[in-house]
């Protein structure tokens, strides 16, 4: 007894025509415009263009590496190892080619530069408010990205034939957008993702049928096509609108999503209401002191009041000096006139603190403890990582120098000013004295109404008129005005709104400050650090004899203040924020409108500042700070948690499918290496009830295989011949004695057996069964309805069941 001889087409691929080059070109085109529009979403997240085109590029580049091999004729699985080639190329291509062989080739050194984007890209995201700067870094894993998606939708269209599937990694951008935006990913970008989803469908069965000629599309299958097509669509545009964050943002409000972990830090670039909505409470750093009162901890200085998009001066002008060796800066500190007071010394625990910057108070002369990976900027005062260094369970003391500020200090200074304004500050930069270009007019009005109503008539007294008019109660407060109105960040448009609206946080009331001088003629700048904080009611005993007392910061600590410069005294700090921190003694309003008279040394150390030499004799012999504390292992594992999340959902997506199509494929592979030609039918039988069980058309225990597969054919009318002639080959296969070689029975006659009327050609039995499954497979499909087409590619019920 011999197995019957089939007929059917030419396999698909093994010949390439125009027809299927034309098709695996328009599928690209799908698939790209499919990828590249959920990518968009991140617009306004990112400044600037540069890293959406190298996205697209990038995006581009992968998928045409999969579809020149396509073309060729050759499998899905090379075409998707070229994709995963193109990908690593173009990457290499845009931002390692100097490092790489021929430009395109990534060598050891590539790899060790594109490990060391990670930490520049986090910290970007960590301490930027949005947009974020549109750096190498950053763009290097926005591209990375980019094309995993592209290879992953490649994947689930080409690879796995499961286009319904790609709409998966095609949300995951969308959702991102979703988290980071206040505004949601925005319903524009995701009718785009929508058009491209559907162009992917129509693309993925236009490709279906160039690669498998001769097969002419169903009625029922076109139906059901634009019905799914129409239910994705709907989907994708309506559910957004009921869904928080895709229109509005998902976040709380004046929250944000932080992918590479929660910084602990302060926000250098003025977005601070993020950490000051932050209510938790939870202890990021602790410092201990022998000053009487509590200091003002610095991170960062911004003086390009000018610029479009306001960050640290210190990013451009560098850091001066290690951590071991302060040296003052010549821009604006020629302080020898003012007379020294005491040393201050100042020991920061920093516990779970996270930012490139670390927290100083000022004036400082020298640091202990700190390696040599901190880098220090004698003209901001601020310390800065140089190498990547980690800023958490760091332990330093630093020693400061407090000079003596008063009203008469300050008059005098005023008046040498008002003389000469040009030598009196021709050593400071220039952005510390332009104002933005197209001011808007109600800054310099503003000030202008403030200074005459106080009749103030020297820059000191302007100074503390500007202080106090912004204290008074004609301002108010808030962390969430800002929000709701819509000037929840920085810029002179912010500052104008505030002063409009006069409600807001220590970013409004800094900045108008700061602008206002500088239309009055004084040089100013803005500190970004930590208000005093919070006693935590400590007592040290330091190496000198001297208690020191401890203080707690936390997110809500973060605060800003203005400096403005004073020749001869440098850089002076002023508080216009109402409830926040404390009043200069030397910025006080007396009650007839003039300045305050002299006082006492001021212990404050944020005050001009001269740099004697180090005393590193003082150093406390005190614990550290118990509240600053943190275990390594929830180090470790925070910062692991979010790999391992994404881990799992992938997993949980994408598992059962792999192993499910691992599964058939392993059934394919026995039909087409039996030897026994009864295997090989035994085999395709078992992979029949896999899809049965997969479609919710299971076979029951009590029914015979007759009965089931007659139950089959009522299901799938379209598939009904290829289940018949498979449960015929399936019962002459169990009843069979015959076990010669399988290449012995396969006579090539006349059709009969298993085959399809529009093939073109004789098939070996393996090639027959293998083309059954394939067209029972889609018959299950085509008769299924979208969400059991999912369950049964997403989530197959066979693998619960062997």
């Amino acid at each position: 007894m011999s197995a019957p001889a089939v007929t059917r087409r030419t396999p698909a691929g093994r010949k390439p025509t125009r027809r299927n080059r034309g098709t695996q070109w328009l599928l690209f085109t799908a698939l790209l415009v499919a990828v590249v529009a959920p990518v968009s979403g991140l617009w306004g997240v990112i400044d600037g263009r540069l890293w959406f085109d190298q996205a697209t590029v990038t995006v581009a580049g992968t998928l045409a590496a999969g579809t020149l091999v396509r073309i060729r004729g050759l499998s899905a699985g090379l075409s998707f190892t070229a994709s995963v080639a193109g990908l690593i190329v173009m990457l290499t291509l845009q931002f390692f080619p100097s490092t790489a062989v021929l430009g395109v080739i990534p060598t050891a050194e590539s790899v060790r530069r594109a490990l060391d984007f990670y930490p520049q890209a986090r910290d970007a995201v960590l301490v930027q408010a949005q947009p974020v700067l549109s750096e190498d870094p950053l763009i290097f894993f926005i591209c990375l990205a980019a094309g995993l998606t592209a290879l992953m939708v490649y994947l689930l269209v080409v690879g796995l034939r499961v286009p319904a599937l790609s709409a998966l990694p095609l949300s995951v951008f969308l959702v991102i957008s979703s988290l980071v935006k206040t505004d949601g990913a925005g319903l524009l970008h995701v009718g785009l993702t929508a058009i491209g989803y559907l162009v992917v469908l129509a693309g993925a069965r236009l490709e279906r049928r160039a690669t498998s000629p001769g097969a002419a599309l169903r009625t029922g299958v076109l139906r059901q096509g634009v019905l799914i097509a129409a239910a994705a669509l709907t989907l994708m545009l309506v559910v957004p609108l009921a869904l928080p964050g895709f229109s509005q943002g998902l976040m709380p409000q004046g929250q944000r999503l932080y992918l590479f972990g929660k910084p602990s830090g302060v926000n250098p670039v003025l977005n601070l209401g993020v950490n000051l909505r932050d209510r938790l409470g939870v202890t990021t750093l602790t410092y201990y002191t022998d000053s009487s009162e509590p200091l003002y901890l610095r991170t960062a200085v911004i003086s390009d009041l000018g610029a479009k998009r306001w960050e640290p001066s210190d990013l451009e002008v560098g850091r001066d000096h290690s951590a071991e060796n302060l040296a003052p800066s010549p821009d604006g500190f020629p302080a020898q006139s003012v007379p020294r007071t005491r040393t201050v010394h100042t020991r920061v625990v920093t516990g779970n603190y996270q930012s490139p910057w670390l927290p100083m108070p000022r004036e400082a002369a020298s640091v202990t403890g700190l390696a040599q990976e901190w880098g220090y900027n004698g003209g901001t005062d601020t310390m800065f990582s140089q190498a990547e260094a980690s800023s958490r369970k760091l332990d330093y003391t630093v020693t400061s120098q407090v000079p003596v500020i008063d009203a008469a200090a300050l008059e005098a200074s005023s008046a040498r000013l008002a003389r000469d304004p040009g030598s009196a500050t021709d050593r400071l930069p220039k952005t510390s004295t332009d104002l933005p270009r197209n001011l808007p007019k109600i800054i310099p009005d503003t000030a202008r109404q403030i200074t005459r109503k106080a009749h103030a008539t020297t820059a000191y007294e302007e100074a503390v008129a500007l202080q106090e008019e912004l204290r008074s109660v004609d301002y108010t407060y808030s962390e969430q005005t800002p929000l709701e109105q819509g000037y929840d960040g920085n810029g002179v448009g912010v500052v104008a709104a505030f002063l409009k609206q006069k409600s807001g946080y220590c970013t409004h009331y800094s900045a108008a400050m700061a602008l206002m001088a500088r239309t009055l003629g004084v040089p100013s700048r803005i500190v970004v650090g930590y208000a005093p904080g919070r006693s935590n009611g400590a007592q040290a005993l330091g190496s000198d004899g001297k208690q020191w007392s401890g203080y707690d910061l936390s997110p809500s600590s973060a605060h800003a203040w203005p400096e403005l410069f004073f020749p001869d005294l440098g850089w002076v700090p002023f508080e216009p924020t109402p409830g926040r921190g404390t009043t200069p003694s030397y910025a006080s309003d007396s009650p007839d409108g003039g300045p305050a008279p002299s006082q006492a040394p001021d212990t404050d150390p944020t005050r001009a500042r001269t740099i004697p030499d180090a005393n590193p004799s003082a150093e406390p012999s005190i614990p550290p700070a118990a509240g600053a504390q943190s275990s390594g292992n929830d180090d470790g594992i925070s910062a692991v948690m979010p790999a391992l999340l994404a881990l799992v959902v992938l997993l949980g997506l994408f598992g059962p499918l792999g192993i499910r199509r691992w599964q058939r494929s392993r059934r394919i592979r026995s039909i087409h290496r039996a030897t026994d030609w009864r295997d090989a039918v035994a085999s395709a039988w078992e992979e029949l009830l896999a899809l049965g069980r997969d479609y919710g058309l299971a076979q029951d225990p009590q029914e015979t295989d007759a009965a089931y597969a007659s139950r089959l054919q009522d299901h799938l009318p379209d598939a009904a011949p290829e289940v018949q002639r498979l449960r015929e080959a399936f019962e002459r296969a169990s009843f069979s004695l015959d076990a010669q070689p399988r290449r012995q029975l396969v006579p090539r006659g006349p059709a009969s057996g298993i085959h399809r009327p529009r093939a073109s050609r004789e098939l070996a039995l393996d090639e027959a069964l293998d083309a059954a499954l394939t067209d029972i497979e889609q018959g299950f499909s085509d008769a299924a309805s979208p969400g059991r087409q999912f369950l049964a590619r997403a989530w197959p019920a066979s693998l619960l069941r062997r």
